[in-house]
């Protein structure tokens, strides 16, 4: 588990200075092939939720380019960024591997038939991305700008009481990098839903 919140969250990122980058991967799609993803959906209690309905093993992160010797019985730190919690930084264990050979995860588990009556899951091949950041005006007239660390957004759509310059805010949505617009910055993004980001 990577978080124990009473309240749902996403993971957004982890970064670490023993590693040029941490990417998050995950078995969207149930083949047993894992993929690298934007972020990992976590509902309340920690379990890592997939696309399609698994939990926990079906996500991992990997560690890309090592800067130093990482012996097993030493740590890693790792900082952890939520929409919602804000960052978090934990050492992290190495532990021996054997012959280094690491298994891929186990596959996401298939939720449950749409015949069952229940809602289905996202589609695990077009899942939501979140982002955080704070809005500010375009340079074009009426053009909204979420600027994150992952770069400039222009938004589209959402919550105008929520969507006003100088606010943080938390957003969930489609990135649509071919759609035509009328402002000419920031990669577009179709808003779902839009909230106040908590206070790191």
């Amino acid at each position: 588990m990577l978080t124990g919140a009473d309240r749902p969250d996403s993971l957004l990122g982890v970064r670490t200075d023993s590693g040029a980058q941490v990417e998050l991967m995950a078995d969207r799609d149930c083949d047993g092939t894992s993929e690298r993803v934007d972020h990992i959906r976590l509902p309340a209690g920690g379990a890592a939720e997939t696309g399609s309905g698994g939990v926990d093993a079906a996500y991992h992160l990997r560690i890309v380019d090592f800067t130093r010797e990482v012996p097993a019985g030493t740590t890693v730190p790792l900082t952890f960024t939520f929409a919602e919690a804000g960052q978090t930084t934990l050492d992290v264990p190495v532990k021996t591997g054997g012959d280094g050979h690491v298994p891929p995860p186990a596959t996401c588990i298939p939720g449950p038939s749409p015949t069952t009556g229940t809602t289905p899951a996202t589609s695990p091949t077009r899942p939501a991305t979140v982002l955080r950041g704070r809005v500010v005006d375009g340079v074009e007239p009426g053009c909204l700008v979420l600027a994150t660390d992952r770069g400039q957004f222009l938004l589209l759509g959402g919550d105008e009481e929520v969507l006003r310059a100088g606010a943080e805010v938390v957003v969930e949505g489609t990135v649509r990098p071919g759609q035509a617009t009328t402002c000419q910055q920031g990669t577009p993004f179709a808003v779902d839903e839009a909230r106040t980001a908590p206070t790191r």
